[in-house]
């Protein structure tokens, strides 16, 4: 079994020592890295080629900037491993836990398409906070899929970044699922998707993925009109009112309430200009609330009725900048 580990690198020259040297601890069968130097300016291209250099297991592509999405199908067009992990330069793993990952694996009757990952965050001082999903083990292994969706709906929030899955490679190329070029919030568009055409899936419960926090330099998140605009575009094209059991949308649906309640919160943020140009699509989309089944959602769901769309936003900008002090 071969993993093959993903890194769509990008002005990290600071950090991307740790994160190689991270993973080429990994204790697994068979592993190539491939880094993938995405036009970065500093120093980072340098340090790719002096790592491939010495271990053969590293391979290296350089490529016009083309952003996180292109950097990471790039990756993926010229991976061979039979699994597909993804790391971000300024990231790093415990490469201890793959070789759980390939136990999990093997120990398998069926192929297994995900696996979900836990992770934590790394702040600047040094204090880490797991991100604690809410995955509950009993509830994704050896369960169908009809099982795993409707635990996932339940979640106190949408698992969607790419980072914390281990996805089966032939899965994502039978349906030629790549990542959606010059879109914010990319991982959410893809892991609905993938989460779509998967039927297998496990959970391996150890910490596995290192998340660095607010460094300088790291695209942080900032409300703007196209980050608005592109979450939008990802309810619009993944929720529907019409649903079937067969088909997941329920579900579905449930993942795109939590992406909503995001939505609203970067409108209350926006200037009032901005706010007047999509007001009408926000207002079409409330319906999706119905679906949520997290006491987040319920709650917005709740004040939405009470004081609306535009006053439940407010109420939610607020609470946001009551809790960060």
């Amino acid at each position: 079994m071969k993993f093959s580990i993903i890194i769509p690198i990008y002005n990290v020259e600071q950090y991307l020592p740790a994160c190689i040297d991270s993973i080429m601890h990994a204790n697994v069968s068979d592993l190539e890295v491939i880094l993938v130097d995405d036009g970065s300016p500093d120093r980072c291209p340098q340090i790719c080629d002096e790592y491939a250099a010495k271990n053969d297991r590293i391979k290296v592509i350089h490529k016009r900037n083309g952003g996180l999405s292109d950097a990471r199908n790039a990756g993926l067009m010229s991976a061979e491993g039979d699994y597909i992990l993804f790391v971000d330069g300024d990231d790093w793993i415990d490469a201890g836990v793959m070789p759980v990952m390939e136990s999990i694996i093997g120990s398998s009757a069926e192929k297994i398409d995900v696996i979900f990952l836990e992770a934590v965050k790394v702040y600047e001082n040094g204090f880490q906070k797991p991100m604690n999903d809410g995955y509950i083990a009993s509830k994704i292994n050896g369960r169908d899929k009809t099982a795993v969706m409707s635990h996932l709906a339940e979640l106190p929030k949408f698992p969607g970044s790419a980072n914390t899955k281990l996805v089966r490679r032939e899965l994502l190329l039978e349906n030629n699922l790549f990542f959606q070029k010059e879109l914010f919030s990319e991982d959410i568009d893809w892991t609905v998707s993938l989460l779509k055409i998967a039927n297998k899936f496990a959970y391996c419960s150890q910490p596995y993925y290192y998340y660095r926090q607010n460094r300088p330099g790291s695209i942080t998140y900032k409300p703007n009109e196209k980050r608005l605009a592109d979450l939008l575009y990802i309810i619009e094209k993944h929720s529907r009112k019409e649903v079937t059991d067969q088909s997941y949308q329920k579900q579905i649906n449930a993942f795109m309430s939590f992406e909503y309640i995001v939505v609203l919160l970067m409108y209350a943020s926006m200037p009032s200009s901005i706010r007047r140009k999509y007001n009408e699509r926000i207002h079409k989309l409330k319906w999706v609330l119905h679906f949520g089944r997290s006491r987040k959602v319920r709650l917005v769901k709740f004040f939405c009725s009470l004081i609306g769309v535009k006053g439940t936003a407010w109420l939610l900008k607020l609470y946001r900048n009551i809790s960060e002090g």
